[in-house]
């Protein structure tokens, strides 16, 4: 099993076994990672060597969770073909990141364009906030649906039959 290759079939028990670690360390790092983080709040002398390492420290992290996050993509991907299904719904697992971008990107444009202010700002971010917040909630529970819902008989187009252990 390629874990980095969304092509192929996987069957019910590794399958539950990969997302649900890879998805216990992605809730992990999101939970413990901003207690470990560098604190900005002036308790350490100011300088750019504080500044440098949280950078170094988010950027290593959220490269760490997409790796993992495409992992967990794949892991999907595979088991929605050994159902009979194709990999789309596994797109649902980059919600987070689709929030994230419309966030950097979506909200600085609307304060410029449209010239809000900023409580309007805090409106536009907390829809895409919440909006994303859903998708988040449904991709989990897909990855957890899809560790019971019994594989096809038939192998698909996309790929063979997985070999039973």
């Amino acid at each position: 099993m390629n874990p980095i290759s969304p092509f192929g079939r996987l069957s019910r028990v590794p399958y539950a076994v990969t997302a649900v670690s890879l998805l216990l360390i992605i809730l992990a790092i999101g939970r413990f990672a901003p207690l470990l983080m560098p604190k900005l709040d002036g308790s350490l002398p100011a300088g750019e060597m504080v500044h440098t390492a949280w950078f170094y420290w988010t950027t290593g992290l959220g490269l760490l969770v997409l790796v993992l996050s495409w992992s967990l993509f794949c892991a999907c991907a595979k088991r929605l073909h050994d159902i009979g299904w194709t990999a789309l719904p596994s797109l649902l697992l980059f919600a987070p990141w689709l929030k994230a971008i419309l966030i950097t990107t979506l909200w600085p444009f609307l304060a410029v364009h449209f010239r809000l202010s900023s409580p309007d700002l805090t409106t536009v971010y907390h829809y895409i906030y919440w909006s994303t917040l859903g998708l988040r909630y449904l991709s989990w529970l897909m990855v957890v649906v899809l560790c019971f819902v019994p594989g096809a008989q038939s192998a698909p187009k996309s790929a063979p039959l997985p070999a039973i252990a």
